[in-house]
């Protein structure tokens, strides 16, 4: 399938899922330490471990080969890649293609830690290696309070769990913790042991990544339409918010 637009955002919502799941990956093997219920980490695991499957989605599919046996390959190639069934079989020359590639290995391995691999010295390269690192460094952020000073923006306090907006991004707990009073004092854990808060604010974050981010798919029949409708679209100089600004523009 061709990409007329959304190019860009598409990349970058992928190089995010991958820095998100190498997040969680590593953040995983720190529950065992933690000073919480059995119950409370329990819980906890299961949603990360929801949110790690939901997030290698975003980056790597799988092929089936033959019974049960899958291969993974790229969400997204350039023209000068070739999927395939195996390593012999594939061959990604793109840094996109050579990038993700290779966090699909990773994702299947026992690492904690992603290595990016080497994308070459072009432009192309040198761009995607700058800009996963401004993902990185973002996400690192994500629990830095002197950022969030310094950028005058409001972190998100673990306090604001027993919010209903917050408190359903955790959709496990339910499931995990029966007892409607259990499910209360597990939050109330969390919200008072503070070596857990920067795991539970990363996971929320994520969460939101993967349940709240909406994208709008408009498919046709060949690639000259696409193009018709794309530069309808975007000489409107309006914001395609929803399907409602979307559908009369294309009739």
């Amino acid at each position: 399938m061709a990409i007329v637009d959304g190019q860009q955002r598409l990349t970058t919502l992928t190089l995010l899922a991958c820095d998100l799941y190498e997040n969680l990956n590593v953040a995983i093997n720190t529950l065992e330490v933690m000073e919480l219920n059995e119950n409370v980490k329990r819980w906890i695991k299961v949603e990360i471990e929801d949110r790690l499957a939901d997030l290698l989605e975003c980056a790597a599919g799988t092929q089936k080969i033959k019974g049960n046996k899958t291969y993974p390959f790229p969400r997204i190639i350039r023209t000068r890649d070739q999927r395939g069934r195996s390593s012999q079989t594939s061959e990604y020359r793109s840094p996109l293609g050579t990038f993700l590639n290779a966090f699909a290995k990773y994702a299947g391995g026992e690492a904690d830690e992603f290595l990016p691999p080497s994308l070459g010295s072009g432009n192309d390269a040198q761009k995607l290696g700058e800009n996963y690192g401004l993902v990185r460094n973002l996400l690192k952020n994500l629990n830095d309070t002197e950022w969030y000073e310094d950028t005058e923006c409001e972190q998100v306090s673990i306090a604001w769990l027993n919010r209903s907006g917050y408190r359903s991004l955790l959709d496990r707990l339910a499931e995990v913790v029966k007892n409607e009073d259990d499910q209360n004092r597990a939050i109330e854990d969390v919200r008072k042991y503070e070596g857990a808060h920067d795991l539970i604010r990363s996971l929320l974050f994520a969460a939101y990544f993967c349940r709240c981010i909406v994208l709008t798919r408009v498919t046709t029949d060949d690639e000259s339409a696409a193009f018709d409708i794309f530069d309808a679209l975007n000489t409107t100089g309006e914001p395609l918010t929803a399907l409602e600004t979307l559908k009369p523009r294309v009739i």
